[in-house]
């Protein structure tokens, strides 16, 4: 199954390459996707920024139509949560057959705070596993 991770940080500089240095890796997709390799799932990483305006709707979509992900995760922190929602709802409204599960810090510690209808699912805790039984079903 194709997995796309995303998530986002406030500012960043250059699209093609977001991740400046190894501070910038986000530990929880990076372990949860080389989990779901060693069960031959595929899986890609989108890292997007407020600080690109609606060019990241164009990049969405873009890998999206590459890509071609049967599953799309999200993680947030609480700063990140709104702009990450409206990223989810674009997708809900363009490319609806696509299952959107958010986890991490914000979903984790408020899962009350993440709005219901921009999401398929919300992962609290440690996700490697519950992702993993998800992608198997589906």
């Amino acid at each position: 199954m194709k997995i796309l991770f995303i998530y986002s940080v406030e500012s960043l500089l250059s699209i093609e390459k977001p991740l400046y240095n190894q501070s910038f890796i986000q530990f929880g997709i990076s372990h949860i996707s080389s989990y779901l390799k060693q069960f031959n799932h595929d899986t890609k990483l989108l890292i997007l920024s407020r600080s690109f305006g609606n060019k990241n709707y164009d990049i969405v979509r873009k890998k999206i139509e590459n890509f071609k992900p049967e599953i799309i995760g999200f993680t947030s922190v609480a700063t990140e949560c709104k702009f990450i929602s409206n990223i989810s709802k674009f997708i809900k409204l363009h490319s609806p057959e696509i299952f959107l599960i958010i986890g991490g810090p914000h979903a984790t510690l408020n899962p009350e705070e993440v709005p219901k209808d921009s999401f398929d699912a919300i992962c609290i805790s440690e996700g490697e596993i519950p992702i993993l039984e998800l992608a198997n079903i589906l």
